[in-house]
């Protein structure tokens, strides 16, 4: 019986997926007659706590439901195109499911396409619990998604990430935090700092 639950962020934490967002983002400008961002502004823009992505990337506050869908859809494709798993983050799903520890995801991306990406990329068996950005939930810093999980296992909690958003939202929720290098090689100075698995298995163990 599982007695911690380790909840892992997923773009730039389980999945390289720089390539899928910024192709699925700038197919959404083009759309709209804009012209393509920088791929490097555009990951800043969604790690970065204060900036309101919709606004950065398209100019007005909120987008219409048909947008909305039409960039499910284009996202679903490009994830299944172009992203990748980490080897760091199988060996580290792999040891912790040996463990018997139980994972959750909690990830900004739109709830609807997270199993199929998981899936697609072969993890989604990994995980007991997975929550996306949707309606009545609030994308991290909120704290709401790793609140949710918590409540639902009943567990001590750990959250994985790879952004100042992730750090936040953990700080918002009251848990404990590690921040992984992986992905976006982004050291955070008030959290644990990880470049290899052995060094997130030793603060779990």
């Amino acid at each position: 019986m599982s007695t911690k639950c380790v909840i892992f962020d997923m773009d730039g934490t389980l999945v390289d997926s720089k390539k899928a967002i910024c192709k699925t983002i700038n197919y959404m400008r083009s759309g709209l007659n804009m012209s393509n961002l920088d791929d490097e502004f555009i990951i800043s823009v969604i790690n970065n706590p204060k900036k309101d992505a919709i606004k950065e990337f398209y100019g007005f506050d909120e987008i219409t439901l048909d947008m909305k869908l039409e960039f499910e859809k284009q996202f679903d494709k490009n994830y299944e195109l172009y992203t990748v798993v980490y080897k760091e983050a199988i060996e580290l799903l792999a040891t912790l499911k040996s463990s018997r520890y139980a994972l959750a995801v909690a990830t900004n991306a739109p709830h609807a396409t997270i199993e199929s990406i998981l899936k697609n990329c072969g993890i989604l068996d990994y995980f007991d619990t997975i929550i996306g950005a949707g309606e009545g939930i609030a994308p991290k810093p909120d704290p709401a998604m790793l609140n949710i999980i918590k409540e639902k296992t009943g567990l001590e909690c750990v959250f994985i990430g790879d952004s100042k958003k992730d750090f936040l939202a953990a700080k918002n929720a009251k848990m404990e935090y590690i921040n992984v290098l992986w992905g976006r090689n982004e050291s955070i100075d008030e959290a644990k700092n990880c470049k290899t698995v052995s060094e997130v298995i030793n603060i779990l163990y």
